[in-house]
Formats: C-alpha cells, sequence, structure tokens
C-alpha cells in the first residue's frame, strides 16, 4: 500500500528508503545511468535497499536546475565528472579544493529539489543523524 507523502500528490511506497543526503542520492545516480548506458538492465529488487525514485529522477531534478539557471555549467560538469568515479572531490585531498567548493554548493542547490520530492531524508533528520 502507498502512503501520502509530504509533497502534495506524491505518492511513497513505504518499504521505500530516503537517501541520507544528495550526495549519496548523486552517486547513486550517476552510477545507474552509466550502468544502463553500457547496457545493463536494472530489476526490482536488485539494490540493498528499495528507493523513492529512479536514477533518472535524480539526473532530470539537476537537469531541470541546468536549465533554469540554478546550477552552472560548471556545477553540473563537476557533479558529473566526480559522480562517474564514485567520489566526492573532498576525499582525493587538496588538489580537488576548488572542485570540492563546487561539487558542495551544487549539492546544496539539488538537495532542495530532492527533499521536496521525497527523495533524500528532510533537512532536520539529515541534521540529527549527522549532528
Amino acid at each position: 500500500m502507498e502512503q501520502q507523502s509530504n509533497v502534495p500528490g506524491q505518492l511513497i511506497a513505504p518499504d521505500c528508503v530516503a537517501f541520507p543526503s544528495a550526495e549519496e542520492a548523486w552517486i547513486w545516480a550517476v552510477k545507474g545511468m552509466s550502468f544502463r548506458l553500457e547496457g545493463g538492465h536494472m530489476l526490482a529488487g536488485m539494490g540493498e535497499v528499495e528507493r523513492p525514485c529512479e536514477a533518472s529522477d535524480v539526473i532530470n531534478c539537476a537537469a531541470r536546475l541546468r536549465r533554469s539557471g540554478r546550477l552552472t555549467h560548471s556545477e553540473i560538469s563537476v557533479l558529473f565528472l566526480y559522480g562517474l568515479h564514485n567520489v566526492p572531490p573532498r576525499a582525493l585531498g587538496r588538489r580537488h579544493a576548488k572542485a570540492a567548493e563546487i561539487w558542495d554548493k551544487a549539492l546544496t542547490s539539488l538537495a532542495n529539489v530532492l527533499e521536496q520530492k521525497g527523495i533524500i531524508q528532510p533537512r532536520r533528520e539529515r541534521e540529527v543523524s549527522h549532528g
């Protein structure tokens, strides 16, 4: 049975687990997109947990932000570059410091949209689990 989410008109299956952060959702989405582009087929139940979206939903959110000017070309490029390598730039050291700043700024914009859609945990839950 589906239940109403906090977003009007949105239904979420009760077994779905929202991502703890936009970063985790983004890396998962890029990994899923790459898998599909390489000819892989995603089947229900393949993942460790059921997610409230498909990889394309997260990618589409970023694309909409880019088209509306809320993500810059530089920000979307950094998201894809490091997403394809499955690693946030800050994990790679000081040589990636500028990219880490861009990454964090882009993910902040993306987090707002993903939270509204129920794809990531609400901010208060993220702060409690990390704070």
